[in-house]
C-alpha cells in the first residue's frame, strides 16, 4: 500500500515538473514576442537593409559551377595527364593569371577553381593488359592491401586504367568552351603528339599484318579441304602436311580476329591523348539559399541581431545570479 502511494507521489511530482517546464517555455515565448514587438522598428529596418543590399549585390555573387567529364587516356600517358592537372591546380592556388590567359581561361576572374581526376577502377582492364602468369602483375597483387575505399588499389594501378573521371569546380563565368580548352591544353604536348602518331601507325601496321596472317591461314585451310598444294609468293611449291593440327590453325585465326577487334576499337579512341567520352554539361552549384542574396542578407542580419540579444540577455541573467550570491 505504501509502495503504491509512493508511486503516485512520484508521478504527481513528475507531472508537476513537466507543467512547470511548459509554463517556463510559454513565458519565454511571450517574452520573445514582447521583445519583437518592442524592437519591431529596428527589426523592420534590418530586413529592409538586407533586401536592398541583396538586390545590389545579387549580380556580383560569385557562385560556383561544376562539371564531370569522362575521359579515356591513351598511349600510356596517364602519369603525364595527372601531373598536368596537378600543375593546373597549383596555378589556381598561385592565381597565375598569365598561365590561364595563355590557355584562354581568364575573363573577369580565373575560370578554373579546382580539378580532380580519379580512375574508373576496372580490374578486368588490368588482367587484359598483362599476360597470363605475368610476374609483374603477381608482384603488384602480392604487395597490394585491398580495403573498402579502394584508394590503395587505384593508386597502385592508376597508370594502367584507360578511363578516368575529371571533376571540375569552375567560376560563374565559365562555359562549355572552358572544358574544351582544358582538354586542348592537356593534348597540346608536341612530344606526346609524336608518340600518338607513331602508336597509331604501329597499330594500323599490326592490323594489316594480322589480316595477311588470317588470309594465309584461310588458304591453308582451303588447301587442306581440297587436298591441294599451296604456292608461295616466290612460286615455290610445297605440300600441305596432313598431319598438322587443324584445331590450332582455327584457334590462331580466332586469336588474330579477336586481336584485330581490340586494335580497331583502340583506334576509335586514338584521336587524341585525352578523349572525352561523355557529353559534359556545366551546372550551377546547388547553393540556392546563399546564392539568393535578396533572401540571404535579411536572414543573416536577423540572425546576428537575435544572437547578440540572446548573449546580452544571458549575460544579464547570469550577472543577477552572481550579485544575489554576493548579497547572501
Amino acid at each position: 500500500m505504501k509502495e503504491q502511494k509512493s508511486d503516485e507521489i512520484d508521478l504527481t511530482n513528475l507531472f508537476s515538473m513537466f507543467k512547470e517546464k511548459i509554463k517556463g517555455w510559454i513565458v519565454l515565448l511571450f517574452d520573445l514576442i514582447d521583445f519583437i514587438i518592442k524592437k519591431w522598428i529596428f527589426i523592420t529596418t534590418l530586413i529592409i537593409l538586407g533586401l536592398v543590399l541583396g538586390y545590389l549585390t545579387q549580380d556580383d555573387y560569385d557562385y560556383n559551377k561544376k562539371a564531370t567529364v569522362l575521359v579515356r587516356i591513351n598511349f600510356d600517358t596517364v602519369d603525364y595527364v595527372y601531373s598536368e592537372i596537378d600543375l593546373i591546380n597549383a596555378k589556381v592556388i598561385e592565381k597565375d593569371s598569365l598561365f590561364f590567359s595563355e590557355m584562354g581561361l581568364i575573363g573577369d576572374s580565373i575560370q578554373v577553381k579546382k580539378i580532380e581526376i580519379t580512375p574508373i577502377v576496372r580490374f578486368k582492364e588490368i588482367i587484359e593488359r598483362y599476360k597470363e602468369n605475368d610476374r609483374k602483375l603477381e608482384g603488384l597483387l602480392r604487395n597490394l592491401e585491398f580495403n573498402d575505399n579502394d584508394v590503395e588499389s587505384y593508386e597502385t594501378f592508376k597508370s594502367e586504367y584507360y578511363f578516368h573521371t575529371i571533376k571540375l569546380t569552375l567560376s560563374n563565368n565559365a562555359n562549355q568552351e572552358t572544358l574544351e580548352k582544358i582538354i586542348e591544353y592537356i593534348n597540346s604536348n608536341k612530344i606526346l603528339e609524336e608518340i600518338k602518331v607513331s602508336s597509331v601507325r604501329h597499330i594500323k601496321f599490326q592490323i594489316e599484318n594480322n589480316l595477311i596472317s588470317i588470309k594465309q591461314i584461310n588458304n591453308v585451310i582451303n588447301a587442306y579441304k581440297t587436298n591441294e598444294s599451296l604456292t608461295s609468293p616466290s612460286d615455290q611449291i610445297f605440300v600441305v602436311d596432313k598431319n598438322f593440327n587443324m584445331s590450332e590453325m582455327f584457334e590462331r585465326k580466332n586469336e588474330l580476329q579477336g586481336l584485330n577487334a581490340v586494335l580497331n576499337n583502340f583506334l576509335v579512341y586514338s584521336k587524341d591523348i585525352v578523349v572525352v567520352v561523355n557529353k559534359p554539361k556545366i551546372i550551377e552549384e546547388n547553393t540556392k539559399f546563399r546564392s539568393n542574396r535578396i533572401v540571404f542578407f535579411p536572414f543573416l542580419f536577423l540572425f546576428i541581431f537575435f544572437l547578440f540579444s540572446f548573449l546580452k540577455y544571458t549575460y544579464i541573467y547570469l550577472r543577477e545570479i552572481a550579485n544575489s550570491k554576493k548579497q547572501i
